[in-house]
């Protein structure tokens, strides 16, 4: 039976660089130069991808003696390929960009951002609702409630196909304001853009003036991420 990550918190042992023989015989371990990523997969041909920015802390445990436990997962992918780190390492850093951001979420209590189909916010825990999007499935509004942890959670479901769905829930440190929710929104899609497509697509060419800027310097007339992402976006530099 697979353990739940409070049971393996408890028995795993920190990674470092000599457990790769370890896990190269538990795993059959690949790289994908399209996605800049490491596939792992384990007996099932179950796969995992894990990319250069991943820094999301790691568990793994199958066909192993004792679990391990991976602080962020992109540690692992470096060891086992550091040829190819070393070619594209560049584009995975933007000390600029990552402040920012985790400024950004600081500012208003950020705490973390979760996809997929469960649901992070009991219907009996929902206290209010905002209007944010038009085309949101259940509620049709962005639902929010406080955890009996004490964090706060907004969350709301978007139809990604003819039969499926994604509920995004976000956390916060605080009761979170329609414009929190459309800031945090903005967080992830700057985070999932960059993660996908890396740093390297900081800087762009305005449309405009054919002058090369980095998101970060633009001219925007909104303030804040929103309207840096937007131009960003928009391939403006705000001249």
């Amino acid at each position: 039976m697979q353990k739940t990550i409070e049971e393996l918190e408890k028995i795993a042992v920190k990674y470092d660089p000599s457990m790769l023989d370890q896990i190269k015989s538990a795993y059959e371990i690949s790289f994908q130069d399209a996605c800049k990523c490491a596939v792992i997969k384990n007996k099932e041909q179950k796969s995992l991808y894990i990319s250069f920015r991943n820094q999301k802390k790691l568990y793994l445990s199958e066909n192993l003696e004792t679990p391990i436990e991976i602080e962020h997962a992109n540690m692992l992918v470096k060891d086992l390929y550091p040829e190819k780190w070393e070619e594209v390492k560049a584009n995975y850093n933007d000390p600029r960009t990552d402040k920012y951001i985790e400024q950004t979420k600081k500012n208003i209590g950020l705490l973390d951002i979760k996809h997929g189909w469960d649901s992070h916010l009991p219907k009996d825990q929902i206290e209010f609702g905002l209007d944010i999007w038009i085309n949101l499935t259940g509620s049709g509004k962005v639902d929010c409630g406080k955890l009996e942890d004490g964090r706060w959670v907004a969350q709301f479901a978007r139809r990604t196909d003819i039969d499926d769905y994604d509920i995004c829930a976000m956390f916060f440190e605080k009761e979170p304001t329609k414009k929190m929710v459309l800031i945090a929104n903005t967080v992830d899609q700057a985070e999932t853009y960059f993660h996908i497509h890396t740093y390297k697509n900081a800087n762009f060419t305005c449309w405009e003036c054919g002058i090369k800027t980095h998101w970060l310097d633009v001219n925007n007339e909104e303030p804040g991420i929103i309207g840096k992402w937007g131009m960003l976006e928009e391939k403006y530099c705000g001249c």
